[in-house]
């Protein structure tokens, strides 16, 4: 998987945060951010899951490391992020 496409992907999830169309608690977000307590809400921690996951797999894209595991990861948040979207 390429940086591209992944930042593609995260930036259409950005767009649709904004539009409202789905919502993440920018508490649990903003918690997260300053102690790295994790959110409780499925949908925000599938938003960190895959945002972190994302960052891990573009970083070993230039940076080397294990790009195939980095991105076996990336795949598995991106499918919880869809299954907590769609509320499963």
């Amino acid at each position: 998987m390429r940086f591209f496409s992944i930042h593609r992907e995260l930036d259409s999830i950005r767009r649709q945060l904004r539009l409202g169309n789905r919502q993440v608690r920018q508490e649990q977000l903003q918690q997260y951010a300053v102690d790295g307590t994790l959110p409780t809400d499925a949908l925000t921690l599938a938003y960190v899951n895959l945002a972190q996951a994302a960052l891990d797999a573009m970083n070993s894209s230039v940076g080397g490391g294990d790009h195939e595991a980095a991105c076996e990861r990336y795949s598995v948040a991106l499918s919880d992020w869809q299954r907590a979207c769609r509320g499963a």
